[in-house]
């Protein structure tokens, strides 16, 4: 039986409650009558004192007063027997005090650990164990990343069931080591066993989850009612399938902790989706045996950066079936994308290749961050029968009441603004500000581009008209982009010949393509290679027949789901 105070240590100890209370609303540090109050109180029996002083810290705000009750306790040696001795006030209260002095006083961790470290030394008894317990609870309260490990020989060998339960379950929480909890669950107490497997919660799903699985497989229902709750509190949709295959078979507080992480992960889903929703396009889907690969973006109008996006985040089925083992790496989003476009000024707004070269730039626009900088350049597709334009004039590839209120935000014919660019894209492009070639307007892109530093990308779109020409260029080509480290993309009509340097020059910059396409095909490979440039994933895993699949995610910013089947061959 744990020993309790007298009556008259109870009276003096409720008294002397009220009275420190009292004090510390009207405390002030300039008033010298409340601190003497308080000094004789403490002068009179430290023991109540130090008693009733754990009781008002356990609700006091961080004021002068309680700043100075603590001062009191530290200065006479008080503190640490206060908050270990359970006679003197509620666990509760110990550790509602705890946390107060750890915000008002700074750290006491090691004074904590001294104390439970002699704690543990006591002979076995029911007064010690109910020390070693509140001393755990209140060192769990008080510090940020409780040091358990020190004491786990202690603590999990101690006599006291209750003792070896708790610190199972704060060991666990502080390890984080699936090893650990592993070896937990061949611990003979149950109460050990459920403990470990509750601090699996707070553990990464993904290092827990196969755990989790196998402690709910556990024949004792508390270990397995434990499991269930931990998987509704990861709030982690893949346990989903496996909660709903094992509610039929369940039953008694299994049963009922079953269907509330149902309710609850269902709910977290519901909550994240009403957050907002992330656009998931799959760009690749690659199956070579049993490996699997897939390339995906996110986009969400609320969130332009989503490259932090955590692999337990995103959940991949295939053939119905939850992939259960699988890797995600994701590319960091450069600060700054300058783009430059670079296409011919097309005669007929009918030509197919004009139409498809639009569509391919105004897709690339929907995804444009607002920050990004984007300039277009125009070249003839024919010989110029009027005297060019002087130099400065034909630097700025569009006039300047095309612009509107925009042109005094350009820099070097570089803008930010979508609704500018878009009226750019949309004009035919006047053609006395347009290149006599595209090595001209290549030429153009290169002087204004270099001023800027960040991720530097040119899409250049070859006419069929001369496109062969530009092999002859090719040695200027390639010191441009190996020194000003451009990122190349050349796309030109499928039908388009002499091409093979300027492919091989574009293949090799950085991160570079090229592609000879039919009409229908250009704008769906330039928003590809566009869109790959932002919020870009690689999902590696593995399975057995390829079958088509989804990507989903939850999450705190949103929810987002994409189908995808397999690339042929």
């Amino acid at each position: 039986m744990l020993p309790v105070l007298s009556q008259s240590e109870a009276d003096l100890t409720a008294c002397f409650q009220q009275d420190i209370a009292a004090l510390l609303d009207s405390f002030s540090e300039k008033d010298t009558s409340s601190k003497q109050s308080l000094q004789q109180m403490l002068s009179s029996d430290q023991d109540a004192f130090s008693r009733a002083s754990i009781r008002v810290l356990a609700t006091a705000a961080g004021s002068a007063g309680a700043r100075y009750v603590l001062h009191l306790l530290r200065k006479h040696n008080l503190l640490m027997e206060a908050l270990a001795d359970p006679r003197g006030s509620r666990r509760e209260d110990a550790v509602a005090a705890a946390r107060t002095i750890s915000e008002i006083g700074g750290p006491f961790d090691a004074d904590l650990e001294k104390v439970l470290s002699a704690a543990l030394s006591l002979p076995p008894s029911v007064a010690s164990a109910a020390r070693v317990l509140r001393l755990v609870e209140v060192l769990e309260a008080a510090s940020a990343q409780p040091r358990f490990y020190l004491f786990q020989s202690e603590l999990m060998s101690y006599p006291d069931s209750g003792v070896r339960s708790k610190s199972a379950f704060l060991i666990a929480c502080g390890s984080k080591s699936v090893t650990l909890v592993g070896k937990l669950l061949l611990d003979d107490d149950i109460r050990v066993q459920a403990n470990a497997v509750e601090a699996l919660w707070t553990f990464d799903p993904d290092e827990s989850r196969s755990l989790l699985e196998t402690a709910a497989r556990s024949k004792t229902p508390r270990v397995a009612a434990n499991a269930a709750w931990a998987m509704g509190e990861t709030g982690d949709p893949r346990f989903l399938p496996y909660l709903t295959a094992w509610f039929p078979r369940s039953s008694g507080n299994e049963r009922v902790n079953v269907l509330q992480a149902l309710g609850r992960i269902r709910r977290r889903e519901k909550s994240m989706a009403e957050a907002g929703s992330i656009e998931i396009r799959v760009w690749s889907a690659k199956a070579s045996g049993p490996g699997r690969n897939l390339i995906l973006t996110l986009r969400s109008p609320d969130q332009p950066d989503l490259s932090g996006m955590k692999p337990t985040q995103f959940s991949i089925w295939e053939g119905g079936a939850l992939v259960e083992d699988y890797e995600i790496s994701s590319q960091a989003n450069p600060a700054l994308i300058v783009s430059g476009f670079v296409l011919p000024r097309f005669s007929s707004a009918a030509d197919p290749y004009a139409i498809a070269v639009l569509d391919a730039i105004g897709r690339c626009l929907q995804l444009k961050r607002a920050e990004d900088l984007w300039r277009v350049d125009r070249y003839l597709n024919e010989a110029r029968t009027e005297p060019a334009a002087a130099l400065e004039k034909a630097a700025l590839p569009y006039e300047e009441s095309l612009l509107g209120a925009f042109a005094k935000t350009h820099q070097r014919g570089f803008l930010c603004a979508a609704e500018a660019l878009r009226k750019i894209v949309e004009s035919p492009g006047a053609k006395e500000r347009a290149a006599d070639d595209a090595i001209a307007a290549f030429d153009r892109q290169s002087d204004a581009m270099i001023k800027f530093s960040g991720k530097r990308k040119l899409f250049l779109f070859l006419a069929a008209q001369g496109a062969g020409r530009i092999d002859r260029h090719i040695a200027r080509l390639k010191s441009y982009v190996a020194n000003e480290r451009i990122t190349l993309h050349g796309i030109a009509p499928k039908d388009a010949t002499g091409l093979e340097e300027f492919q091989t020059l574009c293949r090799a910059s950085d991160g570079g393509s090229f592609d000879a396409l039919a009409p229908e095909d250009v704008p769906g490979e330039a928003e590809r290679i566009y869109a790959r440039s932002v919020n870009r994933f690689e999902v590696r895993y593995r399975a057995d027949q390829a079958a088509a699949g989804s990507v989903h995610i939850t999450s705190l910013g949103g929810c987002g789901r994409a189908e995808f089947s397999f690339d042929a061959g």
